[in-house]
């Protein structure tokens, strides 16, 4: 099968000692960069051309080593799950080189959520300002939340639900088509998937996102760990700010206490349905 093929090509090369490497895509002799996009903790994305096709794709590179080998194998089999459905970015083709394992997913050309949230807020300068209209955000959160459901029907939990990982496609044709944009999840570079891997316990995401119990560095339920991000994803797309921060927070600590004061400690359920009208 075409998985177990990856998985094998990926494990027999990564785990050769990575050469050093000017221009990351120079030798795939197919790809040409044309600027870089973003960078995170597991990996950067840089836009590049097709050499023969032209068409635009983002790359995203991860560093070969010893210690990409699982995660890589865990991440491209679990976008070749996912990216079946219209809110998840799409999943192309998986190739090495010498210093990079390239993971080859459509190209999102209007950016992430967080710059569009920016783009898009009306009354920026007033006290009454709000970040995206409701309507509009009933529209755009229910394809998250048909992403989301889609990834834990299959037993898929993100682990970074957040602005930047949910990325706009082409804005102006949408605009040009009286449509409301198109939205996709992407990076799952720390999901779990919970048939298969152990249950969750690794303090992952980022801070303005995560939920109580993901902090206390104990076994959690990473459905519901998604939920509360999700949440706060809804918060921030209506009033362009965080639901537990202050201009004095220290980052991470007083994130927490703050997401302690409201945490009621009451059962939370899981499972969501994106079903019915929007």
């Amino acid at each position: 099968m075409f998985e177990d093929e990856v998985r094998d090509h990926v494990n027999d090369v990564i785990s050769e000692p990575p050469c050093s490497s000017e221009d990351p895509l120079k030798s795939t002799h197919t790809w040409v960069k044309l600027r870089e996009l973003s960078e995170g903790y597991s990996g950067r994305v840089v836009l590049a051309q097709h050499i023969k096709s032209h068409q635009k794709k983002a790359i995203k590179l991860l560093k070969r080593g010893a210690s990409t080998t699982k995660r890589a194998d865990k991440e491209v089999q679990t976008m070749m799950l996912l990216s079946v459905h219209p809110h998840i970015i799409r999943f192309e083709e998986v190739f090495l080189t010498p210093q990079y394992l390239g993971i080859v997913l459509e190209y999102a050309a209007g950016g992430d959520l967080s710059d569009y949230i920016k783009r898009k807020t009306v009354n920026k300068n007033s006290s009454m300002s709000r970040a995206l209209p409701e309507s509009l955000t009933r529209v755009l959160f229910h394809q998250i939340m048909s992403a989301l459901e889609f990834c834990h029907d299959r037993g898929i939990t993100n682990r970074d639900i957040k602005a930047e990982n949910i990325l706009v496609m082409d804005e102006k044709e949408s605009e040009s088509q009286g449509i409301p944009v198109v939205l996709k999840m992407c990076d799952f570079g720390f999901s779990k998937d919970q048939r298969f891997d152990s249950a969750c316990k690794t303090m992952c995401g980022t801070a303005e996102y995560i939920a109580p119990e993901v902090m206390e560095q104990k076994p959690y339920d990473g459905k519901q760990a998604d939920i509360w991000s999700a949440g706060v994803l809804l918060f921030v797309m209506l009033t362009g700010r965080y639901p537990f921060s202050r201009a004095t927070d220290a980052r991470l600590n007083t994130g927490l206490a703050l997401q302690r004061t409201h945490w009621t400690g009451s059962p939370r359920k899981a499972s969501l349905s994106t079903r019915g009208s929007a």
